[in-house]
């Protein structure tokens, strides 16, 4: 898997004021583990209900949970799961606890296709509180699509100004379910960690108007499969599916200060792995998504009670591969909604994103139809899009455009698109808004395509030292330019390669009498083949850092040797360099010599 870059390495392009809200925002989030009340006595459900496998357990099991003191801790230990044929409803402070691969519940009724979601869940936890680890939750094969109010865990209180507070769900497994896995409403102070959400109609993980939780180290997958439809089942599969996404405003308060980190998601052939569709503060850090329609995703929600949504979201070192089947992958993306875009900043009816950063973040495999991108944004403010690396597998088609903002954006002003690194077929970055205003385009990398950046409409631009020396056109358009910049240092005049002492070893050495550098860029590939990132010094930091799995993350710089480790023994491989000076970036030394690496 491709790595992705440090934060250390781009701190520098982040004005200290965002510093200082993502640090805030990091430490909220990981404030948040709620402390619930005092254990008050241990009840083994195995002493009260069969759960035999065979015997409906709702009513002693509900009568158990109606009867313990609060704060108690309900232990699920029998070798087969509690059957229940209602939801198992939690009004007090507990903790429900499952001992072993088999405990937990599993709903056997017939689901309403209409009525209240917490009626078709599983557990409704209806307090603050609320302690849910290591249980096994199993519903029906999910069926037809007007089955939705089917869930596993559902917390909802009575409205917007009740909320309940202190609820952890960790460590469960939930699948078999029509409409949500895990689905929190009007909850803050949450956490939602190791669990594995599989089989779910619409949603994994599915959260609306919470404040101050932690989304973190879950797997979902296999979100609205269509090859589990019962045959014959009317509109099996959903227009829209989430397996991890946060929502409000529109009709309910925004979702507020939220970390979603270190989750992995698999398989979702319609819409987004992971989506802000209606939060403020919003982190989404070190997280990866396979097979899905799109990846990533932040859309602003206009509503008349709730009309702000989706400012102030960072998308930082995440990892994603769209994953076609010729790639591996199980679905191949189609018109008219499977449009294989990395990240989507959507803003709707005209409204700006602010404050929306993507940073680090490698996206694979996007961006196949029409006007499809990388990353696309609809229209942002004092945003920042900097160290993504768009690539493709060989052999298939990197996506049309990079980075694309399109017309009815509107709005592109005081947005920074540097340091990315980008495949491409027709455009590195495209800005089609009429309305650009003292917008950055610097030390971008376009490895293929026809046009570095199209600017159509006009607009005030600062576009720098960008690496489009692949494309037949650098820059094309209407801007009006505020300054272009192209002042980079002379390029090593070669690199040469020699075998190492050790195996999958290789020394490269380079003359460079200029001292006006501070770093350098090394690139490596087969004989013929495609280039790619070996290791790399980001200016103003004094390591390397590698790419090679088998060499230590961070090694102390040296100006011009570098040991490169862990390379395939028996291979003839070809490397270069560039050189880097502050903000100035060189154009690539001629390729090494050919060395077979030992």
């Amino acid at each position: 898997m491709t790595r992705k870059v440090s934060l250390d390495a781009v701190r520098d392009d982040i004005p200290n004021h965002r510093i200082q809200r993502l640090g805030a925002l990091a430490v909220a989030a990981a404030l948040v583990a709620p402390a619930t009340t005092a254990r008050a006595a241990t009840f083994d459900v195995t002493a009260y209900t069969p759960c035999d496998g065979v015997a409906d357990d709702t009513a002693p099991l509900q009568a158990l949970v109606d009867a313990v003191p609060a704060g108690s801790e309900i232990v699920f230990s029998g070798p087969t799961r509690c059957r229940t044929t209602a939801a198992l409803h939690v009004a007090k402070p507990l903790e429900l606890r499952g001992l072993g691969p088999m405990a937990g519940i599993e709903r056997v009724d017939v689901y309403p296709t209409t009525g209240a979601h917490n009626l078709g869940a599983i557990v409704w936890i209806d307090s603050s509180d609320v302690l849910v680890e290591g249980l096994h939750l199993v519903g029906q094969a999910y069926g037809s699509a007007l089955v939705r109010n089917t869930h596993g865990i559902w917390a909802i209180t009575a409205g917007p100004t009740i909320r309940f507070e202190n609820i952890t769900i960790r460590d469960n497994t939930v699948e078999r379910l029509r409409g949500r896995g895990i689905a929190l409403v009007y909850v803050d102070d949450f956490v939602v960690s190791g669990n594995y959400v599989e089989d779910v109609g619409y949603a994994g993980i599915w959260t609306r108007s919470v404040r101050r939780g932690w989304i973190r180290d879950n797997v979902v997958e296999d979100v609205n499969d269509p090859e589990i439809c019962d045959d014959g089942a009317p509109a099996c599969q959903y227009e829209t599916s989430y397996p991890i996404v946060v929502t409000g405003c529109g009709g309910s308060p925004c979702s507020e200060d939220v970390l979603i980190s270190s989750n992995v998601v698999r398989e979702n052939e319609v819409w987004v792995g992971i989506m802000n569709h209606g939060g403020q503060r919003v982190l989404v850090f070190d997280n990866e998504v396979y097979d899905t329609n799109f990846l990533y995703a932040n859309t602003i929600t206009p509503g008349a009670a709730y009309p702000a949504g989706s400012h102030d979201t960072v998308f930082i070192e995440n990892y994603g591969d769209i994953l076609p089947s010729a790639t591996g992958g199980r679905y191949d993306l189609y018109p008219p909604n499977r449009k294989g875009e990395g990240l989507w900043f959507v803003a709707l009816d005209g409204l700006p994103a602010y404050r929306v950063m993507a940073i680090g973040n490698v996206l694979r495999n996007t961006g196949h139809a029409n006007f499809d991108a990388g990353i696309v944004s609809w229209g942002a403010v004092s945003s920042t899009f900097t160290w993504n690396e768009l690539e493709s597998d060989e052999g298939y088609a990197p996506p049309r455009t990079g980075i694309r903002i399109p017309p009815a954006a509107e709005v592109l002003a005081d947005v920074a698109i540097a340091h990315n690194r980008i495949e491409a077929t027709g455009h590195g970055i495209w800005s089609q808004p009429a309305y650009a205003r003292y917008d950055l385009a610097a030390h971008n990398r376009l490895s293929s395509g026809a046009i570095g950046m199209l600017v159509e409409t006009g607009g005030t631009w600062d576009i720098r030292d960008n690496d489009f020396t692949v494309a037949v056109q650098p820059i094309v358009g209407g801007y009006y330019t505020i300054s272009i910049v192209s002042a980079p240092p002379p390029a090593p005049k070669f690199v040469y390669a020699i075998p190492g002492s050790n195996p999958g070893e290789v020394v490269l050495r380079w003359p460079y009498g200029e001292p006006s550098h501070d770093s350098f860029y090394i690139e490596t590939r087969n004989a013929g083949g495609r280039w790619h990132r070996l290791a790399f010094r980001p200016p103003n930091l004094a390591k390397w850092r590698f790419s090679a799995p088998s060499n230590p993350n961070w090694r102390t710089f040296a100006p011009t040797i570098y040991v490169a480790r862990g390379l395939p023994s028996g291979q003839s491989r070809e490397f270069r360099i560039r050189a880097h000076h502050r903000e100035a970036v060189s154009t690539w030394s001629p390729a090494s010599n050919l060395v077979v690496v030992p």
